[in-house]
């Protein structure tokens, strides 16, 4: 995905989810890639099509996923897409 692609998807997303992305960025300091893995789970696509979307290695997600689950302070029981789903 080219940065205008992103940047209009953003813009899309943001329409949805008035606010999300502002919200998001003021409650954590994420990384411009785990952003990006943020939203894309919040809109409930797989490791696979974000990979794919991505054009990363579905490992590359693995390990993004990981930095995330840090990054938010959740735990190994905590689940990463309901923490996402109720945020």
């Amino acid at each position: 995905m080219s940065p205008e692609d992103w940047t209009a998807f953003k813009q899309s997303f943001d329409k949805v989810y008035s606010g999300f992305i502002v919200r998001l960025r003021s409650s954590f300091n994420l990384s411009e890639a785990e952003e990006r893995l943020f939203i894309l789970l919040k809109i409930k696509l797989t490791k696979l099509e974000i990979a794919t979307i991505q054009g990363i290695s579905p490992d590359t997600v693995k390990k993004t996923r990981n930095r995330l689950r840090k990054r938010l302070g959740l735990s190994i029981d905590d689940s990463l897409e309901q923490f996402i789903e109720n945020y």
